[in-house]
């Protein structure tokens, strides 16, 4: 069998020629469809539908395969499509989309910028369950950049946001990510308090009892860190970090 050489953008993006030929098609076909009228839209839509399933699975395929750069080529059509379709909000879910494989490969400012953009079309649309998640990502993306207190800010919008809509995981998750933050900052006791809290919520939150026992460890607290570590291995039996903390405050006494 021959071999093909790779182009060296594909190279640097990550994926293979037919991919990129797949892109430059859909590229063209996207180019074509916006200097048409809307009789010649309706007869490229066909076309235009087959290229982006294409696309699409190619492109969820190569996020599957921890291929970001390759996926991201990808989303970035599908939004560009979406754009020119006029669907603000499959153009906002993309563009949350790729801010979390941007933040995954640590863009995190290039990440910011789509979850931004993402947010206003939220805002715009009213679409108040995509909004607290979008703000949930930009606190992700903050605290990935040790902006701690900008992290709170987003985590704080996004658990009001959960409160209003009843959504108990999402409250939850937010409490838990405010406690990630104090954590990062050495406040424990704070940190501590949201672990509880989101505890409340979901007695079973393995990250927030794990994180909980860290803090305690770190207080001093060692029976109650105890407790909490053995009660992530209760629930996760091959907790690797749950088994060194109990291992380490065991061998402590």
């Amino acid at each position: 069998m021959a071999f093909q050489f790779k182009s060296r953008g594909e190279q640097a993006a990550g994926y293979d020629s037919e991919f990129g030929r797949l892109l430059q098609r859909g590229n063209a076909l996207l180019e074509q469809y916006r200097q048409s009228d809307p009789m010649s839209r309706r007869q490229l839509a066909p076309a235009v539908q087959q290229l982006l399933t294409g696309v699409n699975q190619r492109a969820q395929m190569f996020r599957a395969q921890g291929n970001p750069e390759a996926a991201l080529a990808g989303f970035k059509l599908m939004h560009d499509f979406a754009q020119a379709f006029g669907d603000r909000d499959t153009e906002g879910q993309w563009l949350n989309a790729m801010g979390q494989l941007c933040r995954g490969m640590g863009r995190n400012e290039e990440a910011l910028d789509h979850y931004s953009q993402a947010l206003l079309i939220a805002k715009e649309l009213g679409i108040r369950q995509g909004e607290a998640a979008v703000l949930s990502n930009m606190g992700v993306a903050y605290l990935s950049m040790g902006r701690h207190k900008d992290s709170i800010h987003y985590f704080e919008q996004a658990l009001r946001m959960c409160k209003d809509l009843g959504d108990r995981n999402g409250e939850c998750v937010a409490l838990h990510n405010i406690g990630d933050a104090c954590q990062s900052m050495q406040n424990h006791k704070e940190a501590i308090e949201n672990f509880n809290r989101a505890l409340e919520i979901n007695p079973d939150f393995l990250e927030a009892l794990f994180r909980k026992g860290d803090s305690l460890e770190k207080l001093g607290r060692r029976e109650e860190a105890m407790n909490c570590y053995s009660r992530v291995l209760l629930l996760n039996p091959t907790h690797a970090q749950a088994q060194a903390g109990l291992m380490r405050l065991r061998g402590g006494r």
